[in-house]
């Protein structure tokens, strides 16, 4: 038996919310919560993209999106939810390398290794090539 338990916001609050500012470097996630809680509300949601093969974890600590992604309203709603889950991602790394005065670069490095790591069997990630591009492949082990 599965159980997937969800928490939703209370779409009526999402019409309050204000966009950032133009000179935002990164658009809105969704307007709800900080970065780390609205990952782990959308983290089942992740790991069924993960699951359906349509999303894996990239070098720079980001999600990336395999193609093709299912025609029309689906694969737009996986499309805006992992740019939501990236934008959040990258929030915390540039939040954690001002705190730790370390270079953006490493703490994407080190991020991208831990949810490599966490990634299950099977399920897509970055590696790097002999000639240094980097190729999507399914986690071994």
């Amino acid at each position: 038996m599965r159980l997937d338990v969800y928490q939703h916001a209370d779409p009526n609050a999402i019409a309050a919310v204000k966009p950032k500012p133009a000179s935002s470097p990164l658009p809105a996630a969704n307007g709800l919560g900080d970065p780390a809680t609205r990952q782990k509300n959308r983290a089942a949601e992740i790991q069924n993209f993960k699951n359906s093969r349509w999303v894996g974890e990239g070098h720079d600590g980001l999600l990336v999106i395999r193609q093709p992604l299912p025609d029309g309203d689906e694969g737009d709603y996986i499309t805006k939810v992992v740019q939501q889950e990236n934008v959040d991602r990258t929030r915390i790394m540039r939040a954690e390398a001002d705190a730790q005065k370390k270079p953006l670069a490493e703490i994407q490095a080190q991020s991208a290794e831990e949810w490599r790591n966490r990634s299950f069997s099977g399920e897509f990630i970055e590696v790097q090539q002999p000639n240094g591009s980097w190729k999507l492949v399914p986690k071994e082990g």
